[in-house]
């Protein structure tokens, strides 16, 4: 079965997480490409199981979870070239420091009153 077949059969809470991956939940464009949890999720394994995610774990048990390119594809909903998924999209375990210094923004900060 093709990769935007399952996506049509995904739950919404599925279809939720893969799009917050992908940053879809607060900008228009793709922006990043992960999703930290605290060892093992259980819809992000079953992810992995359809093809649509690949998970990697490091030695203090966090797990990261990032869309396939063909899933993103599907979820995007648009074009979108592999060259901008391998390169524009945030690699996963990027901090904060890494992403202002590779994109050139900076995060503005709260008033500590408001």
């Amino acid at each position: 079965m093709s990769i935007p077949h399952i996506i049509e059969q995904l739950t919404t809470e599925h279809l939720r997480k893969l799009r917050y991956a992908l940053g879809l939940n607060k900008r228009k464009k793709p922006w990043r490409n992960y999703y930290g949890s605290i060892g093992a999720n259980a819809d992000w394994e079953h992810l992995c199981t359809l093809g649509i995610a690949r998970r990697s774990a490091n030695a203090t048990k966090h797990v990261t979870y990032t869309v396939t390119f063909e899933a993103a594809r599907a979820l995007y909903g648009k074009s979108m070239s592999r060259n901008y998924f391998d390169n524009c999209l945030d690699e996963q375990g990027m901090n904060g420091k890494e992403h202002i210094r590779r994109s050139g923004r900076k995060r503005r900060r709260r008033h500590p009153l408001g």
